[in-house]
């Protein structure tokens, strides 16, 4: 008999500046496609899966992002994410102070750096 199992391969799709859920920090993210494979004596044969999303460099968190946004945010290099970012609005106020200019989340955190 043979030894049987899953696998996972991951493929970088780019990075993007994100307020992590989770931590609450604001840094750089991962996006990634994660296709799980059954395996079999080490070969993948069979896809099982896949899942699209980002990863928060700092804490590892994995955040789920629909397959239509993500190929929409790479083409475009923006990736706007619809929920609050309660840590991003502290972080402007200061911002504010020293420039001069209140940036918005769109301006500071929704472009995306590519991966060619």
């Amino acid at each position: 008999m043979g030894s049987w199992g899953w696998a996972w391969r991951v493929a970088v799709l780019g990075t993007k500046r994100e307020e992590c859920g989770s931590c609450g920090r604001i840094g750089v993210h991962v996006l990634a496609r994660r296709a799980r494979w059954g395996r079999l004596c080490r070969i993948p044969l069979v896809p099982v899966g896949v899942q699209v999303g980002m990863l928060c460099v700092a804490c590892g968190q994995w955040t789920a992002i629909g397959w239509r946004s993500m190929r929409r945010g790479t083409r475009k290099g923006r990736l706007p994410l619809l929920r609050s970012r309660p840590v991003f609005e502290a972080a402007a106020a200061e911002l504010e102070l020293e420039t001069g200019h209140r940036p918005t989340p769109a301006e500071a955190l929704d472009r995306v750096t590519v991966n060619r």
